[in-house]
């Protein structure tokens, strides 16, 4: 079976460190967007003759604890054992963030729903990514997690604490078979351990970052290959209770006319022209993944002479003055198109655009998830792991083929090793493949 990775960097090429340019490899993972288009897969970058050497797999065994409605937390060591068959009618998902990550679990969605059409699926997600989720038919139940309300309880300690028991007990009100723990952290696990009845299952210790959060789940799931990407990694979950998988895509959920209607008024200078939506921002827990500024100004320079492209910025509301920034050093050639930035006019705008360019980042995967071509640009994150989900999308990678240890909080200069006129030549082959097909 071949698995979604990262870059297809060629064999052989004289200097490693320069930034390279490839299609980045899907898997026999199909996306497709509301109108139903796919994406098909290509082979995972690298092979075992080539590629590094992978970890010896594991049994399939799996730490098996109680299930408990009085008492979730147990910490008792219990023996390794085989998990037996689970009969399961209904199973909430718990991936609370980030917008990349909730789109890596997405064909956990696919196969839940296809192994049980009739099966009561819910999500369990923060309050800054619900509208990534909300309304989709395949969801049956979104529970959202209040994490702006909260996020300022040492202001307002009391509110938060009357808030976070309510939540506790909306929680507690909810029963399922399942619950699967797809974030790999304390708070993910200790939210789903208030649903009633629900066997938790998650990952093993060594592949959570916080792995306290192992001792609330009921089952540990072992860890795969180093470098396997993030759709395999969810995945795993699945087949390790014995649930067929499939590598595709829900269809995203439907824009109501209302969004439509204020995206086309956005670009409606554009005019015929190809539409390259440019989303310049990482978060900040991400800044090693920052493009210099100066350069995607450029960039929309470059792409406005070459190819009469009409360029806009992928915002959030709190991005405006950069934003202003930047389509100022532009002078012309990049627009703030979306001025209200909202997760769902920002996801509605990507669906039209003719091609999108950023970095590993949550617009970046939602556009792969809308089908539209791509060109990602990496430095200090692995393509091969966090590789765009489009099979046909182009990776820009600067710096060494597997990174070191990430600096989250400074730029990477590996993303200084990408060139503006390289990320054009990219733009421009991307652009001219989605013409031939």
């Amino acid at each position: 079976m071949r698995k979604p990775g990262g870059a297809a960097i060629p064999n052989g090429e004289p200097d490693a460190s320069k930034a390279r340019a490839s299609t980045a490899p899907g898997s026999n993972v199909r996306g497709s967007d509301a109108r139903g288009s796919e994406a098909r897969g290509s082979e995972a970058r690298g092979s075992e003759a080539s590629g590094p050497a992978e970890r010896d797999a594991e049994p399939a065994a799996f730490i098996a604890l109680p299930v408990s409605r009085s008492a979730p937390f147990n910490f008792a060591p219990l023996p390794v054992v085989t998990l037996p068959p689970i009969d399961w009618s209904s199973v909430l998902i718990g991936r609370l963030s980030a917008l990349g990550d909730i789109v890596f679990a997405l064909p956990v969605l696919s196969s839940l729903r296809a192994a049980r059409p009739d099966a009561r699926i819910g999500w369990l997600v923060e309050d800054r990514c619900a509208d990534l989720l909300r309304g989709h038919p395949w969801i049956d139940e979104l529970i959202v997690y209040p994490r702006g309300e909260l996020k300022g309880w040492t202001r307002h300690p009391l509110r938060a604490l009357r808030r976070a028991t309510a939540f506790r007990r909306e929680l507690a009100a909810r029963s399922y078979d399942l619950a699967l723990e797809l974030q790999g952290n304390l708070k993910c696990s200790a939210l789903l351990s208030c649903v009633r009845d629900a066997r938790r299952v998650g990952f093993a210790r060594s592949e959570l970052r916080e792995p306290f959060s192992a001792c609330l789940t009921h089952v540990r799931v072992p860890g795969g290959a180093a470098r396997r990407h993030r759709v395999e990694k969810m995945l795993s979950v699945l087949e390790a209770l014995g649930i067929p998988t499939r590598r595709e895509f829900p269809p995203p959920p439907p824009f109501d006319e209302a969004t439509r209607e204020r995206v086309r008024a956005a670009f409606a200078p554009a005019a015929g022209r190809p539409i390259v939506a440019i989303h310049p921002f990482v978060s900040g827990y991400g800044r090693d993944k920052e493009w210099p500024p100066e350069r995607f100004s450029a960039l929309a320079r470059e792409l406005h002479r070459e190819l009469d492209a009409w360029c806009y910025v992928v915002r959030s509301p709190k991005e405006s003055e950069p934003t202003a920034r930047l389509v100022e050093g532009a002078k012309g050639a990049l627009h703030d198109a979306i001025p209200r930035g909202t997760l769902v006019d920002s996801m509605a705008a990507l669906a039209e655009a003719h091609l999108v360019i950023g970095s590993d980042s949550g617009p970046l995967h939602i556009a792969g998830w809308l089908d539209r071509p791509l060109v990602g640009l990496y430095g200090p994150t692995d393509p091969a792991v966090y590789g765009p989900v489009r099979a046909s999308a182009i990776v820009v990678k600067g710096g060494a083929e597997i990174p070191p240890p990430r600096k989250r909080d400074q730029r990477s200069p590996a993303m200084l090793e990408i060139g503006v006129e390289q990320v054009v030549d990219a733009a421009r082959r991307a652009l001219a493949s989605a013409r031939r097909t």
